[in-house]
């Protein structure tokens, strides 16, 4: 009684000073002090309500559940606040649906935390968010997509596809956040099938960046479709995707984007590469290691290998010595750039199917057909 006594001062100053003070002692009572710390939650000075509050929360008894959600309807959003922090704090599934309530708060950081909290109950809080996501006010509903979000569920995966058809774009948008952020298999495969059914360009780069930040390696075929889009914005976020992902089937994909005639991704796609190999070189640095005394490529047009030298010189990286490439009496292009370019920069130069399946050694003859077995037969190139 001392204690709340000292919280009575008229001196707004010392109000603030005694509140801490005092409501500190009062927690460390434990719960005899409870039925206080709920009195005080009424006190007109709103430093004590917060204090009051907050050490509720630390105490986590479910004896101030029903004390705290009428502090739900503070005149104070910071009061709110903490009071949203304390029911998640807590726990109990009482304070679901008034936590909800607050999804309508004007206050951001009101919303925000209600958010916060609601998502500690994991799946208990499904059913009473996707009922949010009807709601007819728009913060209501946009937040109740970030809490289901935050939760991660499998089972929220049906409700967000739903969301991302909504007329409300940043509604829609914030449930494509939700599922990049869901680590349930299936909300991968709920953003491939967006994904193959949109053609309006920026949705399709926010799902490009959405599978990327997932590192889904069933995505990277679905993803290197996009690569050959029609809008270089739509290509580009698709190579940064694969650049995201990382691995050897992102290289490889990327690797067969730059087979094409140059164009305006194809700048964009080297430095996917790059950054896949950037990825690597940081956790498995082989040269320094002593594992292995140069680095070299395979099938690098002129300009790729000028470009990834420049970028390994800007950041200390050991640079490209070597480039294998195929080279014969027949397939001369390499003549043109690769080989001038070699020359000029000092990088060595090693050659596969000198004979062409063995068509130069006079293998296949003319009228004959070619052996079943043989790579002349096997082999598409």
């Amino acid at each position: 009684q001392q204690l709340l006594d000292a919280l009575a001062a008229e001196d707004l100053l010392r109000v603030k000073t005694a509140a801490g003070v005092s409501i500190a002692a009062l927690q460390a009572m434990g719960k005899e002090a409870i039925v206080y710390l709920i009195a005080a939650l009424k006190d007109p000075h709103y430093s004590v309500r917060i204090a009051a509050v907050e050490a509720l929360g630390e105490l986590k008894d479910d004896a101030a559940v029903d004390a705290l959600i009428l502090v739900c309807a503070d005149i104070r959003e910071d009061v709110r606040i903490a009071v949203a922090r304390a029911l998640g704090s807590i726990g109990d599934r009482r304070a679901i649906r008034p936590l909800i309530r607050l999804f309508g708060d004007r206050y951001h950081g009101v919303r925000v935390a209600a958010a916060d909290a609601v998502a500690v109950f994991g799946r208990d809080a499904l059913g009473p968010l996707e009922d949010a996501l009807d709601d007819p006010a728009p913060p209501v509903r946009v937040t109740a997509a970030k809490a289901i979000g935050l939760i991660g569920a499998g089972e929220s995966v049906p409700a967000l596809v739903r969301l991302m058809s909504a007329d409300d774009r940043h509604l829609a948008d914030y449930a494509r956040r939700a599922l990049e952020k869901n680590p349930d298999p299936s909300a991968t495969e709920a953003l491939l099938e967006k994904l193959a059914s949109v053609e309006e360009a920026a949705w399709k780069i926010g799902l490009l960046n959405a599978l990327g930040q997932r590192h889904a390696a069933e995505a990277i075929e679905r993803i290197a479709e996009s690569l050959g889009d029609a809008d270089p914005n739509v290509a580009s976020a698709a190579a940064s995707a694969l650049a995201n992902t990382g691995g050897a089937a992102s290289a490889k994909a990327l690797f067969g984007a730059l087979n094409k005639p140059l164009g305006p991704v194809s700048v964009k796609v080297a430095q996917a590469l790059i950054d896949i190999a950037q990825e690597r070189t940081a956790h498995n640095d082989v040269v320094n290691a002593g594992k292995a005394r140069f680095v070299g490529c395979c099938n690098f047009p002129a300009w790729l290998v000028a470009h990834f030298n420049s970028v390994a010189q800007a950041n200390d990286w050991p640079r490209l010595v070597c480039n294998q490439i195929p080279y014969n009496p027949i397939e001369r292009g390499v003549e043109v750039e690769v080989l001038p370019q070699a020359l000029a920069d000092n990088i060595a130069i090693t050659i596969y199917r000198p004979l062409v399946f063995g068509l130069l050694a006079g293998k296949y003859k003319p009228g004959v057909a070619i052996p079943e077995d043989s790579r002349g037969a096997t082999d598409v190139r």
